[in-house]
C-alpha cells in the first residue's frame, strides 16, 4: 500500500492554482509575525551583535573587501569586465558585487550593509514558499515560508558578512524557479534558474554541492494535470544547464584566481592555474577531490563531519523548533507525500554531500536544507482542518519568536554555567543552549547568540578618534607605538577609509606603523599627523623624516574610565 501511494505522489500533482489560497486573516497573521520576527532581529546592538568582533582584525577584512571594490566601482569608474576579473581574490565577487549595487541606496558602512542581508534570508524562504506553491497552492507555500523564515538560521546567518547564505540562497532560487515553472514555461523557468545557479558560482564555488542534489529532486517532481508535453521539462532541463554553464565559462575566461584558490585550500589541488574554461576547471576539481578521498582523514575531521546531524537540531533549528519539524515531517509522511521525489532524492543526496564529500564541515552547509523541511511541514499543514491549522500556527510563531528573541538578545550571565546551556566537558560543538538555538561551530564566520560575542571594546571610540582626525585634513597618519593599534587597526582603518571616500569623494588617507608596514609613498607629501601614547613627546623621526611643529590637539580615552589611550599631534596653529 505504501509503494502505490508512493507511486501516486510521483506519477501526478494538483495545479496549485486549485487550491484554496489563504483567508486574509491567514495573511494578516503571517505579515504581522514577520514584522515582528524581523523587527527582533533587526534591534539587535550593532557592535556587541552585527559586528561582534569589532575590535578584531578578521571581523573587517570582507568589509575591507568590499569597500575597496565598491571604491574602485564608483570613484576609479573601472568598467565591468576588468573590475569583475580584478575583484576575484579568495571568493570570487559575486558578494561584494550585489553589496555594491546595494550599498549605493543604503550606505557603504558595515551596519548598513549587514541589515540589508535579511533579503537573502528572505529569498530563501521565498524559494522554500515557490517549492510548496508547486507542489501544495498557495496556502501550502505560506506555511512553508514561515516555517523556512521562523528556523533561526535563516535569520542568523544574515547577521554576518559571509557568503553562504547569499549562494544557497540563489541556488534554492533557482531550483524553486524551475519545479514552478518547468512544465508551464520550459526554456524561460530553465534560463533563470541557470542563471541564478551562475549567480551562486560567482559568490562562492561550493553552490553546485547544493544545487545538483536540488537539481534532481526538482526534476523528478510529478507534473501538474492538464499542462503542456512532459518534453518541456527536458527543454526546461537543457536551458537550465546551458546559461549556468555559460555563466561560469565566461567568468572563468576572465580569471580562475579564486577557483584555484578553493581547490587549494580546501582539496590540495593544483587549481587551473590560468583562466580557462569549464572544463578545465571540472579537470581541476577531479584531480583535486580524487586527492583529498586518497588522503585519510583525521579523527576530529571525522567527528565533526558526523556531528552535522546533531547541530541541525541544536543550531539551525534549535530543540523546541526541531520538535515541530519532526510533528509536520511525520504528519507528512502519514498523511500526505506530495513532493515524496523532492524528499527523497534531494535530501538524502544533500546530507550524503554534507558527510562525505564537502570539505571543512559546518553548520553553515546545512542552510541547503531547509526549503525541503520547510516544504514538508507547509504540505503538512495545509492538509488540517482550519481549528488545527490556527492552534499550529499560533504555537509556531510564539515559539520561533522566543528562539529568536533568547537568540539575538538574551544576556545570559555565563553561558557555560546556567542550565539551559549544557556542555558536560563534552568535546568540541558537542554543545546546545537549552530550547533555543546553539551558537555555530566556526565562529568567525557563521552566527552567534548574543552572549557569546564580543564585548562591546572598541567601535565607538574608534569612530571619534576618525571623525577628529578628519578634522585635520590629513594625508598622512602616522601612529608611533602598535600598542595603540586598536583604535586605528589597520584592516578597520582601510575599511573606513574606503567608505569616508565613498561617501565624499574625497581621497584617500593612509596609516603608517613603526615598523613601516601598511604604508607606502612619502612622509613629506600632504598633511601629517601623529597618534602616540600618553606621555610621549616630540620631536620624533620616522623613515629618516623629521616630525616637527607639532602640537597637541587631542586625547582619546582607553578602555578604563578617565583613562587617556591615545593623543593626536597635529601641525601647530
Amino acid at each position: 500500500m505504501l509503494l502505490n501511494r508512493l507511486r501516486s505522489a510521483l506519477g501526478s500533482a494538483p495545479d496549485p492554482e486549485d487550491r484554496p489560497a489563504p483567508s486574509r486573516a491567514e495573511w494578516a497573521l503571517v505579515l504581522a509575525w514577520m514584522a515582528a520576527l524581523l523587527a527582533v532581529v533587526l534591534t539587535r546592538p550593532d557592535d556587541q551583535g552585527l559586528l561582534r568582533g569589532a575590535q578584531d582584525a578578521g571581523a573587517w577584512a570582507e568589509h575591507r573587501n568590499r569597500a575597496d571594490i565598491a571604491w574602485r566601482f564608483f570613484s576609479q569608474s573601472e568598467s565591468l569586465t576588468p573590475w569583475l576579473a580584478g575583484s576575484d581574490a579568495s571568493y570570487p565577487p559575486g558578494l561584494h558585487a550585489v553589496s555594491t549595487l546595494l550599498g549605493a541606496l543604503v550606505g557603504h558602512g558595515g551596519v548598513a550593509v549587514l541589515r540589508v542581508q535579511v533579503l537573502w534570508s528572505l529569498l530563501l524562504a521565498s524559494a522554500g514558499a515557490g517549492l510548496a506553491w508547486r507542489l501544495g497552492g498557495w496556502r501550502a507555500a505560506l506555511a512553508a515560508g514561515a516555517v523556512v523564515l521562523g528556523l533561526p538560521a535563516c535569520l542568523g546567518a544574515s547577521t554576518v558578512y559571509h557568503y553562504d547564505l547569499l549562494s544557497i540562497s540563489l541556488v534554492c532560487a533557482g531550483v524553486a524557479v524551475l519545479a514552478a515553472g518547468q512544465d508551464r514555461w520550459g526554456p524561460l523557468s530553465g534560463g533563470v534558474a541557470g542563471a541564478l545557479f551562475g549567480g551562486a558560482c560567482l559568490v562562492k564555488w561550493s553552490a553546485p554541492f547544493f544545487g545538483v542534489p536540488l537539481v534532481a529532486g526538482a526534476l523528478l517532481l510529478p507534473l501538474a494535470p492538464g499542462r503542456r508535453s512532459p518534453a518541456l521539462r527536458v527543454v526546461s532541463a537543457v536551458a537550465c544547464g546551458a546559461v549556468a554553464l555559460w555563466v561560469v565559462d565566461s567568468f572563468l575566461g576572465l580569471t580562475s584566481t579564486s577557483f584555484d584558490n578553493m581547490l587549494q585550500l580546501s582539496y590540495g589541488g593544483a587549481g587551473m592555474g590560468a583562466p580557462g574554461g569549464v572544463g578545465d576547471a571540472l579537470a581541476a576539481t577531479r584531480e583535486a577531490l580524487a586527492n583529498a578521498h586518497a588522503e585519510e582523514r583525521p579523527p576530529r575531521e571525522w567527528f565533526e563531519r558526523w556531528l552535522l546531524p546533531f547541530r541541525f537540531v541544536t543550531s539551525t533549528a534549535g530543540p523546541l523548533l526541531f520538535g515541530f519539524l519532526l510533528l509536520g515531517g511525520a504528519r507528512w509522511l502519514l498523511a500526505d507525500r506530495r513532493g515524496a521525489a523532492l524528499q527523497l532524492v534531494a535530501t538524502p543526496l544533500l546530507w550524503f554531500v554534507l558527510l562525505a564529500v564537502i570539505d571543512k564541515p559546518d553548520d553553515r552547509w546545512l542552510l541547503a536544507l531547509l526549503p525541503t523541511a520547510g516544504v514538508a511541514v507547509g504540505l503538512a499543514w495545509s492538509t488540517l482542518g482550519p481549528r488545527s491549522r490556527a492552534l499550529w500556527a499560533v504555537l509556531w510563531m510564539g515559539s520561533s519568536l522566543w528562539v529568536a528573541w533568547d537568540f539575538h538578545h538574551a544576556q545570559r550571565a555565563h553561558p557555560h554555567a546556567e542550565h539551559w546551556y549544557r556542555t558536560y566537558d563534552l568535546p568540541d560543538h558537542f554543545t546546545w543552549a537549552g530550547l533555543g538555538s546553539d551558537s555555530i561551530m566556526d565562529k568567525g564566520s557563521g552566527w552567534l547568540r548574543r552572549d557569546h560575542s564580543g564585548p562591546r571594546v572598541w567601535l565607538p571610540q574608534r569612530e571619534a578618534v576618525w571623525e577628529r582626525l578628519m578634522a585635520e585634513e590629513p594625508a598622512r597618519v602616522l601612529v608611533m607605538d602598535p600598542g595603540i593599534q586598536e583604535l586605528l587597526e589597520p584592516t578597520w582603518w582601510d575599511f573606513r577609509n574606503f567608505v569616508q571616500a565613498l561617501e565624499d569623494g574625497g581621497p584617500l588617507r593612509w596609516i603608517a606603523q613603526l615598523d613601516g608596514q601598511h604604508y607606502s609613498g612619502d612622509l613629506r607629501e600632504g598633511v601629517m599627523v601623529v597618534v602616540a601614547p600618553e606621555g610621549a613627546e616630540p620631536p620624533w623621526q620616522h623613515a629618516g623624516v623629521p616630525l616637527e611643529n607639532l602640537c597637541r590637539a587631542a586625547a582619546f580615552p582607553g578602555p578604563e574610565p578617565e583613562s587617556v589611550h591615545a593623543v593626536l599631534w597635529a601641525p601647530c596653529p
